[in-house]
């Protein structure tokens, strides 16, 4: 969002001051303006030098722009009455899209550089969630064989989930912009497969049945190492 902002501050100034760069001040605008009319005026008394071809009228209203049209005084200002001239007419509103641009270029790398962050933020959070769920499912699974308390397995279950594996969760879109999204649903896919034997694993203790919880558990730090090993070969992969 801030680099596209940035990105849009950036167009906008460059098309503000390209427009106002471009305008002329107001010794050159009469300067041009002169230089028009002798133009006109030349064209003018040449055709009456030449008037073959000319009707009547045609003469006649030539005759007419000759004699109303004062000689044109053609004075090339100096450069810095030019400068001058161009500042009091163009002079704030080109500041202002070079400005415009500074302040776009600027916000739009301060977005680039948040988005690295969180990329790197979100492979970080990959990589420890999946050690600290695997060392969670070591401890768990003792706990299930030495036929622990299921109400307290639970309550373990629903702080794994809400302490590491929604927080990373939130965090895919950085990933998914990190690899792409074929190579993030290999390694998340298997992270989200290991997710659904916790859930399994949870309702085992919640019905009595502890083989099928540890069942569970056992196949959940299966698919996390498998997760973990795909996400180090995205990290390998050049990108």
């Amino acid at each position: 969002m801030m680099r596209s902002v940035g990105f849009a501050l950036v167009l906008a100034g460059l098309c503000l001051s390209a427009g106002f760069g471009a305008r002329l001040g107001e010794q050159d605008r009469l300067a041009v303006e002169s230089g028009l009319q002798a133009q006109t005026l030349d064209a003018a008394q040449v055709a009456l030098q030449t008037p073959e071809g000319l009707g009547e009228l045609q003469k006649a209203e030539l005759e007419r722009v000759v004699d109303a049209m004062p000689p044109a005084q053609v004075d090339t200002p100096i450069a810095s009455q030019r400068m001058s001239d161009w500042i009091d007419v163009a002079g704030p509103m080109f500041s202002l899209g070079i400005l415009l641009m500074i302040a776009g270029a600027l916000l739009a790398r301060r977005g680039a550089g948040r988005a690295s962050g969180e990329q790197a933020h979100g492979a970080l959070g990959f990589v420890q969630t999946c050690t600290r769920l695997r060392e969670e499912i070591d401890a768990m699974v003792q706990a299930v064989g030495e036929g622990g308390d299921a109400t307290a397995l639970r309550a373990q279950l629903d702080t794994i989930q809400a302490e590491l594996i929604d927080p990373l969760v939130e965090e895919r879109a950085s990933l998914i912009e990190r690899h792409g999204l074929g190579t993030f649903a290999e390694y998340f896919g298997t992270f989200s497969g290991a997710e659904r034997q916790l859930h399994r694993a949870w309702s085992a203790l919640a019905d009595g049945y502890a083989d099928v919880a540890l069942e569970s558990l056992r196949s959940g730090e299966v698919l996390l190492r498998k997760a973990g090993d795909a996400f180090e070969r995205a990290e390998a992969a050049p990108r």
